[in-house]
């Protein structure tokens, strides 16, 4: 979201989710002088590792893919668009635009016509609920 870097034009799950809770709480995000309170977290970092592991573990079962390594929208978007000229092919991380929206996929399996996305998440919820 925010204009000085690469991601600007990223609008995730999450921030839309966040809107839809809180306008003004997307505004700050969207800001990088209003620094997230966790961003130093032990817990938040952990989970990110989690995350690598899991899409890790996921490349590995759906293996034998190409990594769209170039970074930058303009260059990512090229390269994924030169490896689907392929007609079977598996791509790691491709990003893909469709009118004004950009898509940032895991996993992309084309076989001819035919195409799979593999997404991955992960949702931590506390053992027991406390009120």
């Amino acid at each position: 979201m925010r204009s000085t870097t690469d991601k600007a034009s990223f609008f995730s799950r999450h921030l839309f989710r966040t809107a839809c809770q809180c306008p003004t709480r997307l505004y700050y995000k969207a800001r990088p002088e209003f620094p997230e309170a966790r961003s130093n977290d032990a817990y938040v970092d952990h989970m990110r590792i989690n995350k690598k592991l899991l899409i890790d573990a996921a490349r590995h079962m759906v293996s034998g893919g190409r990594l769209v390594t170039r970074r930058g929208k303009q260059a990512a978007l090229a390269e994924t668009e030169e490896l689907l000229n392929q007609e079977q092919v598996i791509l790691y991380d491709a990003l893909l635009d469709y009118e004004h929206f950009i898509a940032r996929i895991p996993i992309l399996e084309k076989e001819g016509n035919d195409w799979r996305i593999y997404l991955m998440g992960t949702k931590v919820q506390p053992s027991q609920t406390q009120y």
